[in-house]
């Protein structure tokens, strides 16, 4: 779990760094009054003892002060900054529509000017309430650390509750009423258009990191569709059962579903990221050491293409159109691990036959889960999404994702898969949909993962908005700002490898010409 000081480093602006709380001075200070009422409490006072005592309150009085007037001197400085470069904008956009003229490159570099200005105005609301937050913490740890200073940590607390940037209204304020001018100005009223551009800015230059992904993401594709079309669709019945009654097809399976949530956690990762949201922060995560969804899914590629040369080699043999001379179809399957992680998801299976009767306890059984799911699907929409208030037509009072109707279809849509487990009960032997069932098993193997990725995407939207589960120690999140690459991510490195890959992947293309 990440400290406060390490979740402050992690969110500082560094153009500004030296404008931020001395968080580890101030933390040393109390510690060291917490020493001297220690020793003051063991040996009294006495004025021999004084020149080895520690600094006294008023010391820290003194530095916790310094703080505040050096946060707000830069706050209020910074304010009166962006409020003149907004209305100079504002002017600008004028004085360019009295003119009738449409000058196009005039009107892109006045929007590059508003969409830089709203970040650096959402960046110091950041700065305040952060700043805030790390003052306030400060003062929590006083009163903890030396009790007898109570009333000394009231008046503190009233100077800090004082400050302009302790609440950040004024900066709240800009930059709704940025919002509302670049809204009305550029995009005829358009919100979600409007804040879609104004939150996704970015340098235009060309990342080779996403490039090289997006090619390798679509060898996965390619390799996707290969699969289902040569083995699921064009294959024979029969070929299906032998397919399915080896005894390392749970082995294959076991893994593609730990693949399947690979990619699931760096599709969560993109929508949090697409949103604002700072599930770093609300999850303590240390973002020195947490991959994001580009390393995700860079490393979800990379498994996924192993193991579909793995899978297909295998399925070639079972078919077989490859001899297994060369090597048995039995060192094909991973390692042995695997298997030991499929005999434990073997521990969730029934302990009765779905072949045998129904009798009464299994009815019980089922209209248990059915209660169990229905009060589930309520709790999760109503407490951990915060939707389904009627007061606004059935969504909550706010929402960070841009698109209305996808709070709707997550709704039946978590409904459905809330029940995807009454599948289980249809028996393999009832003609048409037992053999349904087996040829659809695969795909029904990822419906839960599905469910808890959309779960959790809206429950950190929640939880960023409203505190819900009630144990955030901070009340202050700040928004999620993608850091620039390093120049060490920029060389062109990434040109190299992605020449490579085409080379390998049109090798491997006109192989599988020829010897096709």
């Amino acid at each position: 779990m990440l400290t406060f000081h390490a979740k402050l480093e992690c969110n500082t602006y560094s153009p500004w760094l030296e404008h931020y709380v001395s968080y580890l001075p101030l933390k040393a200070l109390v510690k060291k009054l917490q020493r001297r009422d220690a020793f003051l409490r063991r040996h009294g006072t006495g004025d021999e003892a004084e020149p080895c005592l520690p600094p006294e309150a008023s010391d820290f009085a003194r530095a916790f002060d310094a703080n505040c007037i050096r946060v707000e001197d830069w706050y209020n400085e910074r304010l009166d900054e962006f409020l003149a470069q907004f209305a100079l904008l504002t002017r600008q956009f004028e004085t360019l529509q009295s003119h009738g003229v449409q000058d196009h490159v005039e009107t892109e570099l006045l929007k590059t000017s508003f969409i830089e200005l709203h970040h650096l105005v959402r960046t110091l609301r950041d700065y305040a309430l952060l700043n805030y937050t790390a003052l306030r913490k400060i003062l929590k740890k006083y009163l903890k650390k030396c009790p007898t200073a109570s009333a000394n940590h009231d008046t503190l607390q009233a100077e800090l509750h004082s400050q302009a940037f302790a609440s950040a209204e004024a900066a709240q304020r800009l930059t709704a009423d940025l919002e509302a001018y670049y809204m009305a100005s550029f995009h005829d009223n358009d919100r979600v258009l409007a804040l879609s551009e104004l939150d996704g800015w970015k340098d235009d230059a060309l990342d080779w990191r996403h490039v090289y992904i997006g090619l390798k993401m679509g060898v996965c594709l390619v390799l996707t569709l290969w699969l289902l079309w040569d083995h699921a669709l064009l294959a024979s019945p029969g070929y299906h059962v032998k397919l399915t009654q080896t005894k390392a097809y749970p082995v294959y399976r076991g893994v593609a579903l730990l693949l399947f949530f690979h990619w699931l956690w760096g599709l969560t990762q993109f929508a949090w990221r697409s949103a604002r949201i700072n599930y770093m922060f609300i999850c303590e995560l240390d973002p020195r050491t947490t991959a994001d969804y580009t390393h995700v899914f860079n490393d979800a590629s990379d498994l996924t293409m192993v193991f579909y040369a793995n899978f297909l080699l295998y399925v070639q043999i079972v078919s077989g159109e490859l001899s297994d001379s060369l090597l048995p179809r039995g060192y094909y399957p991973l390692i042995l691990v695997v298997y030991i992680l499929v005999i434990l998801f073997g521990l969730f299976h029934s302990y009765y036959s779905p072949l045998a009767p129904s009798n009464s306890l299994q009815v019980v059984w089922v209209c248990l889960f059915v209660c169990s799911s229905v009060y589930n699907w309520l709790w999760e929409v109503v407490m951990d999404w915060g939707l389904l208030r009627p007061k606004y037509q059935f969504l909550g009072d706010g929402h960070m994702y841009s698109r209305r109707w996808v709070y709707y279809v997550a709704i039946v849509v978590n409904l459905v898969l809330s029940f995807s487990w009454t599948l289980a009960l249809i028996p393999p032997d009832v003609g048409f949909f037992g053999t349904l069932l087996l040829d659809v098993q695969p795909i029904t193997l990822f419906m839960e993962p599905m469910r808890r990725t959309m779960w959790s995407c809206l429950a950190m939207e929640n939880e960023h908005l409203r505190n819900t589960l009630g144990f955030r120690k901070e009340h202050f999140i700040p928004l999620h700002f993608d850091r620039p690459p390093s120049p060490t991510e920029r060389k062109p490195t990434y040109a190299f490898r992605i020449a490579a890959l085409s080379a390998a992947v049109l090798c491997l293309s006109v192989a599988a010409i020829l010897l096709g």
